[in-house]
């Protein structure tokens, strides 16, 4: 399938490798040094007025009053004299300070010092401590981690990995249960191109997170952000790499780039909005770490907008290695020390903070790089000449809702205290058991006992004493009771209730084993709900927004004919709607994209149950449905109790009174052809019945001539038999007759001849 579409690139800027605004080159030399301009934010600047100057009003929030003060007072620059001349004076001043850009060196540093005090001071502490939870390790401020409690049990129970660990995997059978991961609708369904632009676009974003776009890692991996971080974040780019220069190039990659941001690595306004942070904050800051021999190159090379980085040497480089959040960093990673601060043999391989900057003014939005914070990489830009679809491409998202906090608590941070109390339980019952089972012994102070051979406890030891009476006692540790394994009980109580886990052993505990199918999913039903709505939570405040850039990225940067062409065929457009191309007009057009997950999807038994009750109900209302009942709103209804949202990915027309109509224009279409075909079959009986009945008259007349034949022949073959028979008999006869006749006359010649009468 071809396709068409001329469009100059502008990358992201979310890797070092992909295509961000540059500055172009400066002189040979040291780095460019900052400049410091007057920051004017407006044309607020007070000016003072000379006593007497009549006529001239003062304006205070909207109201104004007259000047009657004799004495000098303050007015705004917006006011002034009457006079003509002053006023277009006044006017191309105004457009002069409007054209002026401020000093965002300034901004940024002081908004990346701001931010980062404020996050050190409310964020990093609960922080660190739910990525320490999260890999089972105590806080930072724990008995466990103190000398005194070096040597007794200090173990750390994983519920909270475990509670965690089963909403990703409610998440995982939510999600990819069914093969079709998006659905992308048109905004107004009428409009075939807006069709043919959401049929089409909902196959390529199905490709791109199938083949380019690791998806799978990427949402579990944003669940799990949300739920161990309080927010998780998520950056949106063009990533296009290629090599080779000129007209001999090959591109290496030309794809979405999506990409999860750590809490620690990004910084915004603390007095942004807890429902937007993205859009309400001023500013925006990411952290993002890049090597430094990446750095250099995008320094010393041209850009496909023929831009370079400004210029830095290899000390400033090397003074820029940043570790500021070495702490959170290395709580997130398990591990004692921060891979990025880590020092390299080869210094192109050391890890430099590089800061991209995004800082509103006068309601427009500016981009910019900096080092750290301390020097420019590149002068700011409009947003929307780097980042197309005119957003800023970040969403940050959660899966708990808490009203006027733009960090809402984590779940490890929810559930701390206990936490804490179930590992103290554990590590005191354990603490008991081991006294309990290896004894401990009073010795006395100077004696001459073995103490070696008390402590090792081995079995079969010989202990050397002087006195066993005097110098050796034993302590008796009496073994633990019931009553620690019932406070365990409830504490894991209180715990699942808050984190919504549900535990079938503690279920077994607590009530009859053999409890039936019936009680047993009303006591999982709670348990369920919340972690469905944290799933939603997360769906609603992430993800949705997320892939919305994502179909945005690809209406403005997908160039790859082949993933057009894959997109096209699987969409079946040149099919269902005569289009052979898919072009620029064939994918910008408004559509809604929406994640196929809805309440109870996280089982897939009670799921399907759902969802076969939802349409049997369906079906026996469409036979006979009441009158006046919309069946459209019904079915709306019933899908969405069935966890569908309204289902409409199952329906292939809008009106259902319109279907219902269809489906009895059908039925009657197929009826009619039913009884034409009957009547043909019938006619088609009919005769094959008139040429069988004919066929056997001519076969019985055949076969009776062949009788007549036969009997003809039989009856001929008898009289001719008769006849010869006669024949024989007549024959027989004469032969008789002249035997008889010849003897008669050989009886006749042997008889003497008579006498003569004379004679006598």
């Amino acid at each position: 399938m071809a396709t068409q579409r001329f469009r100059p690139y502008v990358g992201p800027k979310g890797s070092i490798n992909s295509v961000g605004p540059h500055e172009p080159d400066p002189p040979e030399g040291d780095a460019p040094l900052p400049t410091y301009g007057d920051e004017r934010e407006g044309a607020g600047g007070p000016l003072m007025v000379p006593d007497g100057a009549p006529g001239l009003t003062e304006h205070s929030m909207g109201g104004h009053r007259e000047a009657s003060e004799p004495e000098g007072r303050v007015l705004y620059a917006d006011d002034g004299p009457d006079d003509e001349e002053d006023d277009r004076g006044q006017a191309a001043e105004d457009e002069d300070e409007e054209d002026e850009l401020p000093d965002f060196y300034e901004r940024g540093k002081t908004a990346f010092q701001v931010s980062t005090d404020y996050m050190d001071s409310n964020f990093r502490r609960p922080l660190e401590d739910s990525l320490r939870a999260f890999n089972s390790q105590h806080p930072s401020d724990s008995k466990y981690n103190s000398e005194t409690f070096k040597k007794r049990s200090n173990l750390f129970r994983p519920i909270t990995r475990s509670v965690i660990s089963k909403n990703e995997a409610a998440l995982c059978a939510a999600l990819f249960s069914n093969l079709d991961l998006i659905e992308c609708a048109a905004a107004n369904p009428g409009e075939k191109e807006e069709i043919v632009s959401a049929e089409v676009m909902q196959a390529l974003i199905q490709e791109r997170l199938t083949v380019s776009i690791p998806w799978f890692q990427i949402s579990i991996g944003g669940f799990q952000d949300a739920m161990v971080q309080g927010i998780v974040i998520g950056k949106s780019g063009w990533c296009r790499t290629s090599r080779g220069s000129g007209h001999k190039y090959q591109i290496v990659k030309d794809q979405p780039d999506m990409q999860l941001v750590a809490a620690e690595n990004f910084r915004f306004d603390q007095s942004a909005s807890w429902f937007d942070v993205v859009n309400t904050s001023p500013y925006l800051i990411e952290l993002m770490p890049v090597y430094i021999g990446e750095v250099k190159e995008r320094m010393s090379r041209h850009d496909a907008k023929g831009r370079k980085w400004k210029y830095l040497d290899d000390e400033t480089l090397k003074a820029c290695i940043d570790v500021t959040d070495e702490s959170t960093r290395a709580a997130r990673t398990n591990l004692s020390q921060d891979a990025s601060a880590v020092p390299r043999i080869v210094s192109d391989y050391d890890l430099v903070w590089v800061h991209r900057h995004i800082h509103r003014w006068r309601s427009e939005d500016y981009e910019f790089y900096m080092l750290a914070s301390k020097y420019m990489l590149t002068d700011p830009e409009p947003l929307r000449d780097s980042v197309w679809f005119g957003e800023r491409p970040y969403v940050v998202g959660t899966c708990v809702i808490e009203t006027h906090k733009p960090i809402p608590s984590s779940v490890p941070t929810m559930t701390r205290d206990l936490q804490s109390e179930a590992n103290d339980v554990q590590n005191q019952r354990s603490d008991n058991v081991k006294f309990a089972l290896n004894k401990a012994h009073l010795v006395k102070r100077s004696a001459n006992v073995d103490v070696n051979s008390l402590v090792r406890n081995v079995p079969g030891r010989v202990t050397m004493v002087n006195d066993v009476d005097k110098d050796v006692r034993e302590l008796e540790w009496k073994d633990v009771t019931a009553s620690a394994y019932e406070e365990q009980s409830r504490i894991d109580a209180d715990f699942n209730a808050i984190a919504g886990n549900f535990n079938p052993m503690q279920l077994s505990q607590t009530r009859n084993p053999r409890e039936s199918y019936r009680t047993v999913s009303a006591v999982q039903s709670p348990a369920m709900m919340m972690t469905e709505y944290r799933l939603m939570t997360y769906v609603q405040t992430f993800l949705l927004p997320w892939l919305r850039q994502l179909v945005l990225l690809e209406q403005y940067y997908e160039n790859d004919e082949t993933m057009l062409a894959i997109a096209g065929q699987k969409a079946q457009i040149a099919k269902k709607f005569g289009v052979n191309q898919v072009t620029d007009s064939v994918l910008e057009k408004r559509m809604s994209v929406n994640v196929n997950l809805g309440m109870g999807a996280t089982d897939p038994n009670t799921k399907q149950e759902r969802f076969d009750r939802a349409l049997m109900t369906y079906a026996n209302l469409c036979k006979a449905a009441p009158p006046g009942l919309d069946l459209e709103e019904v079915r709306k209804e019933l899908l969405a109790l069935a966890g569908y949202r309204d289902g409409q990915r199952f329906s292939t027309q809008q009106d259902a009174e319109k279907q219902k109509l269809l489906q009895t224009v059908k039925a009657l279409t197929d009826k009619i052809r039913e009884l034409t075909i009957t009547k043909h079959d019938r006619h088609e009986s009919n005769v094959v019945k008139l040429v069988t009945s004919r066929e056997g008259n001519q076969t019985k007349l055949l076969l009776a001539g062949k009788e007549d034949e036969h009997q003809s022949r039989h009856l001929m073959v008898g009289h001719l038999m008769e006849m010869e028979k006669q024949d024989k008999a007549h024959e027989q006869a004469l032969t008789q007759g002249a035997q008889q006749g010849a003897q008669a006359e050989h009886l006749q010649a042997q008889k003497p001849p008579p006498a003569a009468p004379g004679a006598a």
